[in-house]
């Protein structure tokens, strides 16, 4: 609080005095103060230089972002790559490894990382798409046992899969029934139905496709663009939900010889149906506090929105992958 707020100023305004005078530059400048330093400077890399901290390639070389924490045998990272680059490679930690697990967030996959030593530094090998997150668990000084990760890289073309499918509803707001047959996957706020373009829901697409008779360690299905998130079915079988960026999982362990049924359920955002409801001005804002607002927290009314993408656009592929390990 405010209590004795003059003499805690001056106390505040005496240490002060003490700090060297400095400016901020590119380059770090280190001033000695007592028994310790202070270290200024507007570059990220040549502030860590001076602290003696070895910087993260991940992010210098590759632009990726991370969250480093240490635990009782090694370290923990999270990985992200939020700029359009690919990493298919050795990556340099700044933490030593003999060890490492690699996590996907998204699937739930795991498996014993690639790692070795190069140049007296630990090195994992990692494979990362624009917008994918990998967690990695390293030791420092353990050498761990597990399924390995599985590290692949394309033995062959794609193989679209664009002909043959349907879209029926299985959840709608405002009711869409009947299954349409479509000849290329399009957003379903394009199937001629009145209430296309306003409700919100959840439409199952669904076709059967050949898997071409080639040699492949494992098969990806890529969905291409989906608004927003979708569950896959192959073969009736679960496969995965997908709800960001890239829309790809790996598939082989459900894929037989022959013909194979692929299903994907996708639920739409609510941005249709709110549009609908503010043109027809329905009251849906319920809620006790803050409600809805624009960036200037003033009210707004979401009638002059565009019509929101819905459903599965495509184009899905099938990739014949082969291990690199």
């Amino acid at each position: 609080g405010l209590a004795d707020l003059d003499s805690r100023r001056a106390a505040m305004n005496t240490l002060t005095a003490q700090l060297p005078a400095t400016q901020f530059t590119d380059a770090a400048l280190v001033h000695e103060q007592g028994n310790g330093r202070i270290i200024t400077g507007t570059d990220y890399e040549s502030l860590l230089q001076a602290t003696g901290t070895t910087a993260e390639s991940f992010k210098k070389e590759f632009g990726g972002q991370f969250i480093r924490r240490e635990h009782a045998s090694g370290h923990i990272y999270f990985l992200t790559m939020l700029q359009n680059n690919t990493v298919d490679g050795w990556v340099t930690l700044a933490a030593p490894a003999e060890s490492a697990m690699l996590f996907d967030p998204m699937t739930g996959n795991k498996g014993l990382a690639e790692v070795r030593q190069a140049n007296g530094l630990s090195q994992i090998y990692l494979q990362l798409c624009p917008d994918e997150s990998v967690i990695v668990k390293t030791f420092s000084h353990k050498q761990i046992t597990d399924t390995p990760w599985k590290y692949l890289k394309p033995e062959g073309l794609p193989v679209n899969v664009d002909q043959g499918w349907s879209v029926s509803f299985l959840e709608s707001a405002p009711a869409i029934d009947g299954t349409f047959d479509i000849d290329r996957l399009i957003s379903w706020t394009e199937l001629p139905h009145e209430n296309a373009e306003i409700n919100m829901g959840t439409a199952l697409y669904k076709t059967t496709f050949t898997l071409p008779a080639v040699p492949a360690d494992e098969w990806e299905l890529n969905l291409g663009a989906v608004h927003e998130s979708a569950q896959v079915r192959i073969n009736g079988q679960d496969a995965v939900t997908l709800f960001a960026i890239p829309y790809t999982t790996r598939i082989g362990h459900l894929l037989k010889s022959g013909e194979n049924t692929i299903e994907v359920e996708v639920t739409n955002l609510p941005a249709n149906r709110i549009r609908d409801y503010d043109k027809r001005g329905v009251e849906w804002r319920i809620f006790k506090d803050i409600n809805f607002v624009n960036v200037f927290y003033s009210p707004m009314k979401y009638d002059v929105w565009e019509v929101t993408p819905s459903g599965l656009t495509g184009p899905v592929t099938l990739t014949p992958m082969k291990s690199i390990f």
